[in-house]
């Protein structure tokens, strides 16, 4: 939680960023680019970063900056295709799946969970999730805690969590969890939620939800090399923990805990997602990518709200989310206002990724 609390003290501008294999950057003036050029050098050796990827969408052109090599002390380049575990920036696919099933009336968004939930959960636990809808996971006001109790047995301090979460996992964790709040009542993030969305996805169309990643999202929108597993593990950049920095993390191996933070991806792929996002805007249809039709404030301090899997920061007319998972982090933003967008991957950075962030906006909205 104290990471999302940064992350909206950080994060209440329109953000973007860039990419130096430009397929074209007419839309961007050289000295900007400069300048970023100056952030991403400054941001690499005062974290110690081995390597960062950016994408920088403007006017529906792409242009790529790619820093750092796949490991520590291995000459190897990273580049756009390079990929990355994408942390709670995974919670947009999770989001774009659901609001998919709820357009094909497959989930109903003020449907009570335990609709789609197995029919062997007691009675007590049935009653105690009974006023907790679709809508409320998807706008974390459900009240459940932000991480599963099996989550919080299985990962040790700011080690990777390795453990194949199961639909049996679930039911033993919803039948002990206790809610932070009424459900609907308040934003309180949480991971398990969207893990939990994940699984009702699975339940409501009996396909696992890789298949669902790949039907609705990766195949639909041409991306290669977005999986819940790595592809091609050739082409996994090495991650190194965010409190020591010399010291490997393992990728997270997350069973059905992974459609909120333990999807795969490159700044290729999900700068595409961004024009295609951008084109739905546009459109203005009720189409699945549009993630903003429906939000709810984040808390009485803040002009931020919550859509489907993205933050709309204040008036800026900028949405997005971000992420970071102790090794990986980055940031993923959309303005349809100014059909642009941007991506940040990084293979060793915590919350200072959302800082990086949005200096790079300051450069790019002067």
């Amino acid at each position: 939680m104290a990471r999302i609390l940064f992350f909206i003290l950080c994060v209440v501008i329109a953000q973007f960023s860039m990419n130096c294999n430009a397929q074209d950057n007419s839309a961007i003036h050289s000295d900007k680019l400069q300048k970023i050029e100056v952030l991403l050098n400054e941001f690499m050796s005062n974290g110690d970063v081995p390597a960062i990827s950016v994408g920088l969408i403007s006017d529906g052109k792409i242009i790529f900056i790619n820093k750092g090599t796949f490991k520590r002390n291995v000459k190897r380049r990273i580049d756009e295709h390079s990929i990355f575990q994408t942390a709670s920036i995974s919670k947009i696919f999770t989001a774009i799946i659901v609001n998919t099933l709820v357009i094909k009336g497959k989930l109903n968004l003020n449907e009570s969970i335990v609709t789609y939930l197995p029919q062997n959960y007691p009675a007590k636990t049935i009653e105690k999730l009974k006023a907790i809808t679709v809508r409320d996971l998807l706008h974390h006001r459900s009240g459940l805690p932000s991480e599963s109790k099996i989550y919080k047995k299985y990962r040790k301090g700011n080690g990777a969590f390795i453990y194949n979460y199961t639909s049996e996992d679930f039911k033993r964790d919803l039948n002990k969890i206790k809610l932070k709040s009424k459900p609907g009542e308040k934003f309180y993030y949480s991971n398990f939620g969207y893990a939990l969305l994940g699984f009702l996805a699975e339940r409501v169309t009996n396909e696992s939800f890789e298949n669902l990643l790949q039907e609705f999202v990766g195949s639909k929108f041409h991306l290669s090399s977005t999986s819940t597993h790595v592809k091609n593990p050739q082409n996994l950049v090495t991650a190194y923990r965010k409190d020591k920095r010399q010291i490997v993390m393992e990728p997270w191996v997350m069973g059905k805990l992974t459609a909120p933070s333990g999807i795969y991806s490159t700044t290729s792929d999900l700068s595409n997602m961004i024009l295609q996002q951008l084109k739905a805007y546009a459109m203005n249809e009720n189409n699945s990518l549009r993630l903003t039709k429906d939000t709810r404030s984040i808390s009485e301090r803040t002009n931020m709200t919550y859509g489907y899997g993205f933050y709309v920061y204040g008036n800026t007319g900028s949405y997005g989310h971000g992420g970071e998972m102790d090794g990986y982090a980055g940031d993923y933003s959309i303005n349809p206002k100014l059909q642009r967008g941007h991506v940040i991957l990084t293979s060793c950075a915590g919350d200072e990724v959302y800082g990086l962030s949005t200096k790079i906006a300051t450069v790019l909205y002067d």
